[in-house]
């Protein structure tokens, strides 16, 4: 295991030292498929230029110049690119701050944000009691107790918030828990499910696990908070997919992945997206039977609704897919372990936490990732954007993690390798030409 590299300072020249020697080109098992020279070094070059656009936010301009890039890395490679567009109700975030005892505490709004007056709202802090036996909170600005949010629950955020309003105070404050249950250093930006444009009924910040005790202690005294959230909605804004294709009239394939997310989630989705750009060039320079589509979707921060778009109005159906990859959120990330001398990095999973197969694919994707030490594929227990894919009726392979840094300010290229990257990508593409061949 090795020690954590720390995000300040981040340049290509640290980054890149020291793995220029990491592997060479990709091993592909069938003659079909051309070799092509890409090696880890080039995957993450891309995730490097993919975390310097900044914040990948549905629809922000920042979000723009990443559709504008990924376009025109795929149609270099002779795809035959659209982009097409669905709509979302965007929030352009203005001025937020949270000030406890007069003293700021890190926080963020919960989605879908219900604004402050420009000045903000002053109150009295107060801890919500589910049961209506605490302290009243009518008027004041409203703690929800840790011990009444689930990890995997994230309903009841809907339900508390909307008693806090019912009860009259003016604004609430969460402590958003994480699904890795140790990332308490970080506050994590996340909506509820099932994902909602309305905005809450009163006005919602979200803490760090870090700094609950702190904000919990003046809501049992009762000090003074001060809320300010402010912005614009566009109720028509226009997102992007990408969608590459080449019809060379066989079968289908689909390989898939989200490139946008709430910060700069270099890993989370700066790692997948490289990966899914050097599949497109190796795939559009192979001279197989198969046809294949690569769709980079948007919207995964907000419920997968450029992913749910695409299924719903271009993808073939079903039955004209004999596989479909999705490189979801975290593959290719180190797995982060705590120590008693902080956070070390370890690759002992492979660079791939879970992968979900469908049995029919298991022969194919088995052997490919057989390299890739402590990886166990499986049939079942599917989550997040794979979930949907396997519910639809496709047969599918998903790679998808969790991250001590996934939707945290500081999830940057300190998050993945050219290791990492290289090996995740040339399991695929092994399993790829292994399915080609069998075609014939």
């Amino acid at each position: 295991m090795r020690s954590i590299v720390h995000s300040a300072g981040i340049t290509r020249r640290h980054l890149l030292a020291g793995s220029a020697s990491v592997l060479g080109v990709l091993p592909f098992a069938s003659p079909v498929f051309a070799r092509v020279d890409v090696q880890g070094g080039r995957l993450f070059e891309d995730v490097l230029t993919y975390y310097q656009f900044g914040h990948h936010r549905t629809a922000a301009a920042a979000n723009r110049s990443a559709v504008d890039w990924i376009s025109d890395r795929m149609m270099r490679s002779g795809m035959r690119v659209s982009t097409p567009t669905w709509q979302l109700r965007y929030f352009e975030l203005g001025e937020q701050s949270l000030h406890v005892n007069g003293e700021q505490v890190e926080s963020f709004p919960l989605w879908y944000p219900k604004v402050t007056p420009d000045e903000g709202i002053s109150a009295p802090l107060a801890v919500f009691d589910p049961e209506g036996t605490g302290e009243p909170i009518e008027g004041k600005i409203a703690l929800v107790p840790v011990r009444s949010l689930e990890v995997h629950d994230q309903s009841l955020h809907v339900r508390r918030i909307n008693e806090i309003a019912v009860r009259g105070a003016k604004a609430a404050i969460v402590c958003n828990p994480h699904v890795s249950r140790d990332q308490s250093e970080h506050l994590t930006h996340d909506v509820p499910a099932p994902y909602s444009e309305r905005p809450w009924p009163v006005p919602v910040m979200s803490i760090a696990p870090k700094n609950y005790a702190t904000v919990h202690k003046a809501a049992l005294e009762g000090l003074d908070a001060k809320m300010v959230l402010t912005g614009q909605t566009n109720d028509h804004a226009q997102a992007h997919n990408i969608v590459g294709e080449i019809d060379r009239g066989g079968p289908k394939i689909v390989v898939s992945s989200a490139f946008t997310g709430w910060l700069s989630c270099a890993g989370e989705r700066g790692g997948p997206l490289s990966i899914f750009l050097a599949l497109a060039d190796w795939v559009a320079k192979n001279t197989s039977k198969g046809s294949y589509i690569f769709v980079a979707h948007s919207g995964a921060e907000v419920g997968f609704r450029g992913r749910k778009n695409f299924v719903e109005t271009l993808a073939p159906s079903p039955g004209k897919v004999v596989c479909w990859v999705e490189l979801g959120g975290c593959t290719a990330t180190w797995r982060w372990q705590i120590s008693n001398v902080g956070l070390v990095r370890d690759a002992s999973h492979g660079g791939v936490e879970n992968l979900v197969v469908s049995r029919d694919l298991m022969p194919h994707i088995r052997p490919a990732f057989s390299a890739l030490p402590g990886v166990r594929p499986r049939s079942h227990s599917a989550a997040g954007e794979i979930r949907d894919i396997f519910q639809t009726g496709y047969p599918a392979v998903g790679l998808y993690g969790s991250n001590y840094y996934a939707h945290a300010a500081g999830d940057d290229p300190k998050n993945t390798h050219p290791e990492l990257l290289q090996g995740v990508t040339s399991a695929i593409a092994n399993a790829l030409s292994t399915m080609e061949a069998s075609f014939a």
